[in-house]
């Protein structure tokens, strides 16, 4: 079952109003890159590129990009992995902007 009835160019929600309404849809663009470190451990980045469609609060308005980094939390010191995903992250911040 949908919750969504999308025709030619509208979409509405298919969900009866007693169960309440739809206050966001977007339609998403994703991109995934993996980069393994040297003991093995892969991050996976993931670029979000969103496009709403239903939006009921106005700062949702607009197309957005987010980012998310993701990995398994490996059997290994604890705090040599929060300190690697730390420079990743840093890494990939600075890249952004110097993007800008």
């Amino acid at each position: 079952m949908s919750i969504l009835k999308v025709t030619d160019e509208e979409i509405t929600s298919a969900l009866p109003a007693e169960m309440g309404q739809v206050v966001y849809t977007s339609e998403n663009e994703v991109t995934a890159w993996e980069k393994r470190n040297e003991k093995g451990i892969v991050y996976t980045l993931r670029q979000i590129k969103r496009s709403p469609m239903i939006v009921t609060k106005a700062e949702e308005e607009g197309d957005r990009v987010e980012y998310v980094i993701s990995t398994g939390i490996p059997q290994c010191d604890h705090n040599w992995f929060a300190n690697d995903l730390y420079d990743l992250s840093s890494r990939f911040a600075e890249a952004r902007s110097e993007e800008r």
